[in-house]
């Protein structure tokens, strides 16, 4: 699949869902790849209820005694349950999902994971993920990338998006050679994005993210060359066929103290019979050969109008 096809040909990503991708800036595949997640969910092993904090996201195993329930308040569907150890008791609570009912059956075994709050009656989960223990193991110690959402586009569905398209992708030739990224401990350039999405550990995210960091600022430096050879090359309005005239009429006016350099700027010294002096401090630090023949135009205003020197 090539990088730069739409997403729509991704599985479950239709006309409507490509527009909310295209709100968080998502057209094609590449924009997806370079989508990176703004933090990571790391999976723990489940604590005891009692153990628990509020605004937290936590995670417990347990058996349902007496299954699900569901009720309807003012046309909201929420389904309900409750688990219980030896350190105390949660209330689980899920809104707009009623087939959960047929889920949740008495003494079923699961893991649940969501954020606790604390209400009149307790404890609470609301909206948590539910495992099995042997799905939940698969996870142990894994980081989940979390991604910047919308409003209809949730964690969920970008992070199926982005495994299809690393699975699909058109691998990338690394353009820094494999001297370099050694020699640097650079990660390769593909090994990156996969891993800045699903890393497996801290290191692994880490080695991703200096190399992408590496790209960042490589193409930024990239960036502010090619602009100051772009303007190095803009032609003066002042146009001399030879730069070697521009620079003997320079060392003239300096041996006969018609000007005098300092650092960051010249100085005229003597401009016309009448002793004028003046001083003028151009916008740059180094002068080219385009700044000295605006220096000497300059120098060649004065000799004829001496007397507009001062309006300058």
């Amino acid at each position: 699949m090539a990088n730069d096809q739409s997403i729509e040909t991704l599985k479950g990503i239709g006309e409507k869902t490509a527009k909310l991708f295209e709100k968080v800036g998502i057209r094609t595949i590449d924009d997806l790849l370079h989508y990176y997640p703004r933090g990571y969910d790391t999976y723990g092993e489940p604590k005891a209820i009692g153990e628990l904090s509020e605004d937290e996201t936590g995670t417990v195993e347990g058996f349902l005694k007496s299954g699900a329930a569901g009720v309807h308040v003012n046309g909201l569907s929420i389904v309900q349950a409750t688990i219980s150890d030896m350190t105390g008791k949660l209330r689980l609570v899920w809104y707009h999902m009623p087939y959960l009912k047929n889920t949740l059956r008495p003494d079923s075994h699961f893991i649940f994971r969501g954020r606790v709050i604390r209400k009149k009656n307790g404890l609470t989960m609301e909206q948590p993920q539910m495992f099995k223990p042997e799905a939940y193991e698969e996870l142990l110690s894994s980081m989940r990338p979390v991604y910047a959402q919308t409003k209809g586009l949730g964690n969920k569905m970008i992070t199926s998006a982005v495994e299809q398209a690393l699975a699909f992708r058109t691998l990338e030739r690394d353009y820094l050679p494999a001297g370099l990224r050694i020699a640097n401990e650079l990660a390769e350039y593909n090994f990156a994005i996969e891993h800045i999405h699903f890393p497996s550990n801290e290191e692994e995210l880490k080695f991703a993210r200096k190399r992408l960091v590496y790209d960042e600022f490589f193409f930024f430096l990239l960036a502010v060359r090619h602009l100051k050879e772009k303007r190095q090359n803009v032609q003066s309005p002042f146009h001399m066929e030879k730069q070697d005239e521009c620079r003997k009429l320079l060392a003239d006016l300096i041996s006969r103290r018609v000007i005098d350099f300092l650092p960051d700027r010249f100085h005229m010294i003597r401009s016309a019979p009448s002793g004028f002096i003046r001083s003028f401090q151009p916008d740059y630090r180094v002068v080219s050969d385009c700044d000295l023949q605006v220096i000497i135009h300059f120098h060649c205003l004065t000799q004829r109008r001496t007397g507009d020197l001062a309006g300058l």
